[in-house]
This record gives structure tokens, sequence and C-alpha cells, in this order.
């Protein structure tokens, strides 16, 4: 190319075009050649193809991205509500455990025994215990 040409360089390859083959008017290299840096793009046809591909990928990646985000904020509400669940059976359960303790054993201080001959638990004193014949 001399240096009376009308040439144009793509932004991503680098690469010098005469406007002639880049088919740019001499109007649109007037525009792309005055412009500032980072306002107006030019790229060359095979890089312009393969820029608009790279967008689309990076777009529905972008998209991928926020979808598993959002089910995993999802998730991790749906999680935390059944572990919250839990507690608050498991709190309910072992109150209810407790009060039967107490039912059954009265207010003096019991072991729980599991006695093989009876097959189930038993509130024992020690003297229940020494009579126990096992």
């Amino acid at each position: 190319m001399g240096a009376e040409d009308k040439a144009i360089e793509c932004e991503i390859c680098k690469e010098w075009f005469h406007t002639g083959c880049a088919d740019l008017t001499d109007n649109e290299y007037e525009v792309l050649s005055t412009h500032k840096i980072g306002t107006i793009h030019w790229y060359c046809a095979t890089c312009n193809v393969k820029s608009v591909e790279l967008l689309r990928l990076v777009f529905g990646l972008q998209h991928r991205l926020q979808k598993s985000e959002h089910e995993t904020a999802s998730l991790k509400r749906k999680t935390h509500a059944k572990f919250s669940k839990l507690d608050s059976e498991y709190e309910a359960v072992s109150e209810d455990l407790k009060t039967l303790n107490q039912l059954e054993c009265g207010p003096m201080p019991n072991v729980m025994v599991a006695l093989p001959n009876i097959g189930g638990a038993l509130c024992s004193t020690p003297q229940s215990l020494a009579d126990a014949h096992y």
C-alpha cells in the first residue's frame, strides 16, 4: 500500500485493507479514520464473523451463569428452610422425650435401661435395678 492509498486497519487481526477491497465509501472511511479511539470499531469481514460468534458465545455463557446462580440461590433457600424445619422438629421431639421421661420416671434421677426379657425401655431406680434378675 502506498502512502496515498486509503486503507483501514482491522482492530482484531491488525491487517490493513484498501477501502475499495473493504467495500468502504469515502464518507465511511472519513468517519472511521477521524473517530476517537474506542468509540467506533471496524473489523474486516473475517474478524467480524468471528467476533459475532464470540459475542454470541459470551452472551450464552452469561445467560447460563445467571440461570445457574439463580438455581443455586433457590436451592440454598430450600435447603435452609428444610434444615430449619428439621431443627424445629428435632427440638420438639427432644422436648417430647424429656416430658415422657419425666412422666414415666418421676422427679427423682433415673436411668433408662433396656431389659431383654421385657423388650423395651424401663425407668429404673437403683433399688429396682437391684431387684431385677437378668
